[in-house]
């Protein structure tokens, strides 16, 4: 943490990093420190504003996301069947939304205002 704060102090600008500290009943929680270190013309720090965020619930449900990702068949990776059946239902349904597809000789026209409002 330390070292965060000094290098953002030597070259200034924006920092954001997050960190695990105890409160005073001992248990430990997730913090997020954004703030802007301001420099002088001659590149001396002048002010660090900033504010600090309670992350704890955001890093709980990541963590759980990832858990539960792990646990999923292929790592919840998403396998795309590349068959001809599949092409051509893929293509009927882009046919019906009236979506052109990547080998379609037409495109759809682009909107205009005319065609946008009544």
């Amino acid at each position: 943490m330390i070292a965060a704060v000094n290098d953002a102090l030597k070259r200034g600008g924006a920092s954001a990093h997050q960190y695990r500290v105890r409160r005073t009943d001992g248990k430990y929680y997730w913090i997020e420190a954004n703030g802007r270190v301001d420099q002088s013309p001659d590149g001396t720090p002048q002010s660090f504003p900033g504010v600090l965020i309670d992350v704890e619930e955001r890093r709980t449900l990541a963590d759980e996301r990832d858990r539960a990702r792990d646990a999923m068949p292929d790592g919840g990776r998403i396998t795309i069947e590349t068959s001809a059946w599949a092409r051509a239902c893929a293509s009927i349904f882009l046919a019906m939304w009236a979506m052109p597809t990547p080998r379609s000789p037409w495109r759809r026209r682009p909107r205009t205002r005319s065609s946008i409002c009544w």
